[in-house]
C-alpha cells in the first residue's frame, strides 16, 4: 500500500464531498420548516358566523283598560252603588252644646222665740244649671275623588255617562252629638250649603255639595249615597256628565257668588 498516494485520494475524496453537500455540513439535522397551510377551495370555506341582533326585551303587554260598567237604567245603577256602604260621619263628629248642673245648700238656724235657746236649721236647696251652646256644621276636607266612570240609559233609551265620586266630610261641633244631628248636618250641607264661622277660615257661605258636584262634572243630577260605614267620606252618583264642559278647577270649597 502507498502511503502517499492513499493520503492524496482520500483528501480528493473529500474535496469531492464537500463540493457535493455530502461534508460536514450536510449530515446537520435540517432546519424544521412549517408544513404549508392547505388552501380549502373556496366553497369548503366555513362561513362567517352571523352576528345576530340581540333580542329586544318584549315589551311588557300594555295594561288592561277596565271597562266602565254599564246599566240598563239609572235606577239600576243607582241599587247598584247603594250597596256599597260611604259614611255615616259618626266618628268625625265631636255636639252641640253640654250642660252643667250644681246644687247649692243654705243652713238657717232656728231659735225657740221664747227661751231663746237654739232648735235646729232650716236647709234651703238651689239647683244651678249652665249651658254651653254651640254650632253645628258640615264641611268638607277634600277634593272630588273619583271613584268609578259607568254608563247608563235614560227613560229614553239616550246612553249617558255617569261617575260615582267621593267626599270626605267633616262635622265640627262641641261636644257629644246624635246620629240624627249629625246625619242633618251633613244633609243641611249636601243640599243647601253650609255658612263657614270665621273660626274656621274665611267668613262666608259654601256652596251646596250637589251645586259644586255638578258644576264640575256638567251633570244634570247628583244623588248623594248615604251610607252606614262608619267613616267620613259621603257618595255622591253624579249623572249625565258631559266630559266636553266638565271643570276640574271646581272643587268642593267653592263659595257661593265665586262662579258667575
Amino acid at each position: 500500500m502507498n502511503t502517499t498516494r492513499d493520503l492524496f485520494a482520500a483528501a480528493a475524496l473529500l474535496v469531492a464531498f464537500t463540493a457535493a453537500g455530502d461534508g460536514p455540513a450536510a449530515l446537520r439535522p435540517a432546519v424544521q420548516q412549517p408544513a404549508p397551510a392547505v388552501q380549502r377551495p373556496a366553497a369548503q370555506q366555513p362561513a362567517p358566523a352571523v352576528l345576530q341582533p340581540a333580542p329586544a326585551q318584549a315589551n311588557p303587554a300594555p295594561p288592561v283598560k277596565r271597562r266602565d260598567p254599564f246599566f240598563k237604567s239609572a235606577a239600576v245603577a243607582r241599587k247598584t252603588f247603594e250597596k256599597r256602604p260611604n259614611g255615616t260621619f259618626v266618628a268625625n263628629a265631636t255636639s252641640r252644646g253640654e250642660t252643667y248642673s250644681y246644687f247649692m245648700e243654705h243652713l238657717t238656724p232656728r231659735f225657740d222665740a221664747r227661751t231663746g235657746a237654739h232648735v235646729g236649721y232650716d236647709i234651703t236647696t238651689t239647683q244651678y244649671s249652665l249651658t254651653h251652646a254651640g254650632i253645628t256644621f258640615a264641611y268638607p276636607r277634600d277634593e272630588f275623588e273619583i271613584a268609578q266612570n259607568f254608563t247608563y240609559r235614560d227613560l229614553n233609551g239616550i246612553r249617558k255617562s255617569g261617575v260615582l265620586v267621593y267626599v270626605d266630610i267633616y262635622v265640627s261641633c262641641t261636644g257629644d252629638i246624635s246620629a240624627e244631628e249629625n246625619f242633618r248636618a251633613v244633609k243641611n250641607y249636601v243640599d243647601g250649603g253650609v255658612c263657614v264661622p270665621k273660626e274656621v277660615g274665611r267668613p262666608g257661605k259654601l256652596m251646596s255639595l250637589k251645586a259644586s258636584a255638578k258644576k264640575r262634572f256638567a251633570a244634570s243630577q247628583v244623588i248623594p249615597l248615604y251610607g252606614d260605614s262608619g267613616d267620613s267620606k259621603l257618595g255622591l252618583l253624579v249623572m249625565g256628565c258631559n266630559k266636553d264642559k266638565a271643570n276640574e278647577k271646581i272643587t268642593p270649597f267653592i263659595y257661593e257668588g265665586e262662579l258667575r
